[in-house]
């Protein structure tokens, strides 16, 4: 093992890259004061992890940032990249014959610390190097000052020195991270505990509510029985009264023409009668207010039987005894209108006289007025007990759908159709842009994605409504500025790597999206599907996030209701997954997704909750209701869509899918914000002449067929390639 290569950019002296090869042998390295011989010693032990801002002779670790000269600016970042062989093995056969560790830093503060190329931790570059003598606390490296610094040394430190030659620094770093974790295992256990007992404490006093809510159950019902059982009675008493009332107008109809005869021999006798009659009056207004107090105290004895169970039979005596007494005050009553019969029929004809009614329409009357307050008092009952059940199960309701978005609400981010890519300096704009504009033709043809090189400062920005091919384009970017090799051939071998590392990508956010719900079991094509939907939005939302709020309302939710939670969090996540399917049918979103999830074996309850949740079709289980609920809940808080995004997708995607109807059609591409549709087309399946006619067709098919705002530029693209390998 021996140091091969250390290249440097922007490290203190050295502003421009440069690279110093190293052999076996013996490297001097001479130069006059100042000229940076001390600098690569420097960069040597920063890349390895040295965090001292003194050893490396600064205040503040920026200092290691080339600061500019009178005639060369500053450098946004510094990199150095030490490559040391392995042929030995000494490091491990994992990282192959030659291992390349680099340090990045921006002026911002971020850094990055990569190993072999790919990202890694200041930890992993540590331990990597632990026990080799090439560390950060090694001594392979020997700068100024520090000769001295190792022969006066403590004991203690002495020891360190040997311990890293000797290899015994890893084990004890080792040993200190288990004991490290052990302890923190130990807390978590004791945390358990405390949960566990907890959770046993509170379940007896759960079993009792559960028993109370039983006898409220078997109460209620009875309750309702009675309640009916009373108003029966009370609706027969009043019938037998009017029965009575019509039995006395028909007897007092032929007294009353004997009375008639009797009011014409006298007038003393008449005036005699109704002195009487308004003495009975008086005492049948006596009776009915008795009568009305003994209903009040029917009242009042109904609401009590609805708070003390026990006490339903001596009310039910009690009320017994009143009906009794009403009936036998009712007989009274009869009785004596028997007997002021005679003289009340005397009055009649002065009374229908006076009022300018007979007596049927007077009984009429009487009858109807009677079914009205019957009919009036029935109803407000009834009206008060319903209106204090649906006040009781709204409480409940909204109770549990504001505890479900309390617990899983999260910030909503919009989507935009924009990314803006930031790069070190705006020299690297025209490396982009490249001799009359080849590179960044090359790039948006490429990938489809619109980009604008404006005066803004250290940005480029990336314009395209489909955020996969926004992300292909600020990976292949960032891949070519960070090569330095920008031509059109590179960018087409860069764009297809990228374009299949999406793709892993995809898959990769399936499987962490499932692990962190607890989700297991999907299907392959699914998890696929679910990833795809971090680069799909709706209405302006982020579909994966989207699905993941749904999950965990569902779970919450199903909870509350003593539901199976993890079904309704997979069928939560699920519900949206017509909307990325691979091909594009004429189907609702809902029933599509249904049709996936019983593809690759979904349960049923599962499938029937993604169909319904747009009530695109029945919905035969409880997990339905939930589902639907739960996505109206996380689309519909403030701010969570915007309706004219999702319009402006869908007529960019109608613009690009007409286009590619046509034979010959390749691929094609709507940018501008949909005012330009590039059209590429196989040059082996249609001439020059024929694009000139497909931009026509095309540009005629759009005006037919589409609405949309302005004018749409159609750009036909053909081009010939010819290859030959020279052998």
């Amino acid at each position: 093992m021996y140091l091969q290569s250390l290249e440097l950019q922007g490290f203190k002296s050295f502003p421009d890259k440069i690279k110093l090869h190293f052999d076996k042998g013996l490297t001097a390295v001479v130069g006059p004061n100042g000229s940076g011989k001390s600098n690569i010693g420097d960069a040597v032990r920063w890349v390895l992890g040295e965090q001292s801002t003194k050893t490396l002779r600064g205040n503040k670790m920026e200092d290691v940032i080339f600061s500019g000269t009178k005639t060369r600016k500053a450098m946004g970042f510094a990199a150095v990249t030490l490559e040391i062989n392995n042929e030995t093995g000494e490091l491990g056969d994992a990282y192959g014959a030659v291992v390349s560790v680099t340090r990045k830093l921006y002026r911002s503060g971020d850094s990055e610390y990569r190993i072999n190329g790919k990202n890694v931790r200041l930890k992993d570059v540590t331990e990597l190097f632990m026990d080799t003598g090439m560390g950060r606390d090694g001594y392979a490296i020997i700068g100024q000052g520090r000769i001295a610094e190792i022969v006066s040394a403590k004991s203690t430190d002495r020891r360190d020195i040997f311990e890293e030659a000797a290899g015994v620094s890893k084990f004890r770093y080792k040993k200190q991270e288990a004991q490290r974790k052990l302890d923190a295992a130990q807390e978590n256990l004791v945390r358990l505990q405390d949960i566990v007992m907890e959770l046993e404490s509170r379940v007896e006093p759960l079993r009792q509510q559960a028993e109370k809510a039983k006898q409220y159950v078997e109460l209620a019902g009875e309750q309702k029985q009675l309640e009916v059982s009373l108003w029966v009675r009370r609706l027969t008493a009043l019938r037998e009264k009017l029965t009575g009332l019509s039995d006395g107008y028909l007897q007092a109809q032929a007294e009353y023409q004997n009375a008639e005869r009797e009011i014409q021999r006298t007038d003393a006798q008449v005036q005699e009668g109704y002195r009487r009659m308004q003495e009975s009056t008086l005492k049948m207004e006596e009776i009915r207010q008795k009568i009305q107090q003994a209903e009040n105290k029917l009242k009042q004895r109904e609401m009590v039987l609805s708070q003390r169970q026990e006490e339903i039979q001596r009310k039910k005596m009690e009320a017994e005894a009143v009906k009794e007494n009403l009936e036998a005050q009712l007989v009274i009553v009869d009785k004596k209108k028997e007997e002021l019969d005679k003289l009340q029929q005397q009055e009649i004809e002065k009374l229908e006289t006076i009022s300018g009614l007979s007596a049927e329409e007077a009984k009429e009357r009487l009858v109807e007025s009677l079914k009205e307050e019957a009919k009036t008092q029935a109803q407000s009952f009834i009206n008060d007990i319903m209106d204090d059940a649906k006040l009781t199960a709204s409480k409940e309701a909204k109770r549990i759908v504001i505890q479900s978005i309390q617990r899983v609400a999260t910030e909503t981010a919009i989507e935009n159709s924009v990314t803006v890519f930031h790069i070190e300096s705006d020299e690297i704009k025209g490396r982009i842009i490249g001799r009359e504009g080849r590179n960044i033709r090359a790039l948006e043809a490429a990938t489809g994605v619109e980009i604008v090189v404006d005066d803004t400062p250290e940005a480029i920005v990336l314009s395209a409504f489909d955020p996969v091919r926004r992300e292909i384009a600020r990976l292949a970017l960032h891949q070519l500025v960070t090569d330095g090799r920008i031509h059109p051939a590179r960018i087409e071998e860069v764009v297809a790597k990228v374009r299949k590392q999406v793709e892993e990508e995809i898959i990769e956010t399936g499987k962490r999206t499932t692990i962190d719900l607890g989700i297991h079991g999907l299907h392959p094509e699914l998890i696929r599907i679910i990833g795809k939907m971090k680069y799909r939005s709706s209405y302006g939302q982020n579909l994966l996030q989207h699905a993941r709020e749904t999950a965990n309302l569902c779970a919450v939710m199903a909870s509350e209701l003593g539901l199976n939670p993890k079904k309704a969090k997979r069928a939560g996540l699920l519900h949206d997954i017509g909307k990325v399917p691979d091909e594009e049918p004429e189907l609702p979103h809902a029933l599509l997704g249904m049709k996936l999830a019983e593809k690759y074996k979904e349960k049923p309850d599962i499938c029937n909750a993604i169909g319904a949740h747009h009530d695109e079709t029945e919905m035969t289980s409880l997990l339905a209701p939930i589902v639907q609920v739960c996505d109206a809940i996380s689309g519909a808080r403030p701010g969570a869509r915007r309706e004219i995004v999702e319009a402006y997708i869908k007529r960019l995607n109608d613009l690009e899918q007409l286009a590619m109807s046509y034979p010959g059609v390749t691929k094609t591409y709507a940018i501008q914000a949909g005012r330009e549709l590039r059209v590429i087309v196989g040059a082996d399946k249609i001439d020059d002449k024929q694009t000139e006619s497909l931009s026509g067709e095309i540009a005629k098919k759009i005006q037919d067929e589409m609405t949309y705002p302005g004018q749409v530029k159609i750009t036909v693209i053909r081009e010939t390639r010819a290859v030959s390998f020279a052998k």
